[in-house]
């Protein structure tokens, strides 16, 4: 992610968080569930999606009737797994921590089931990164954590919240949508030397020596309680 980008998204924190009044309510609580990971972008042609876990804590900061402000700390499992063509499969296995800050908005209703949207940015900060091949019972990984340190996305999603008791029982789906690149700076060749040198098997992904054009993108389910 360059400068700009980074300087955005600390900006619109920074405002969140000034605008939020001194006597807001301030609610918690944890959750967590599966990713449907994908790649997209003009060289995921081949690749499909994978599952992962993601699971983190969020605190809800009370601005006004039925308005809020949650940001969250999560880990999450993105990538993606493929064909390659002869006889080839590979796989990328990226975790991170994201920090989403959402805006969210509950529906008005006279029981214990409330309806809810949201929407925000989301921060990602790369924790270990593999590339992996496969062929004919062989294998090998290339590290690819320190090629990129964060990533940018455009979260969206909703669910319901369930007062039972002390606590609330929240159900959200969500979709986190790339908007960088977060292998900009490796170029396909990097990819395909792991398995023309270390398995020696022809290169099948043809490329033209430029960067790879690829954004992660998830649709998550989670549950969770909330205080």
């Amino acid at each position: 992610m360059n400068l700009f980008a980074r300087l955005m998204v600390v900006s619109l924190v920074a405002t969140l968080v000034l605008a939020i009044p001194v006597a807001a309510q301030i609610g918690f609580g944890v959750k967590g569930g599966l990713n449907l990971a994908n790649l997209t972008g003009a060289d995921s042609e081949g690749f499909d999606s994978k599952t992962g876990l993601v699971a983190g804590g969020f605190v809800k900061l009370n601005i006004a009737p039925n308005l809020a402000i949650q940001p969250e700390v999560l880990f999450t499992q993105k990538g993606s797994k493929g064909d390659l063509g002869f006889g080839a499969t590979a796989k990328f296995e990226l975790n991170y921590i994201e920090v989403p800050v959402l805006l969210r908005f509950s529906f008005p209703t006279t029981g214990e089931l409330k309806p809810f949207l949201f929407a925000g940015p989301a921060m990602a900060f790369i924790q270990t990164a593999e590339f992996t091949v496969e062929v004919s019972g062989q294998s090998a990984s290339l590290d690819i954590a320190n090629e990129k340190s964060n990533d940018l996305g455009l979260v969206v999603g909703g669910g319901i919240e369930l007062a039972t008791g002390g606590v609330n029982l929240v159900v959200e789906a969500r979709v986190t949508a790339g908007l960088s690149k977060p292998f900009d700076d490796v170029e396909p060749f990097d990819f395909a030397d792991v398995f023309i040198n270390e398995l020696d098997f022809p290169m099948a992904w043809e490329n033209d020596g430029r960067a790879l054009d690829v954004r992660n993108g998830t649709f998550a389910l989670m549950v969770g309680i909330a205080f």
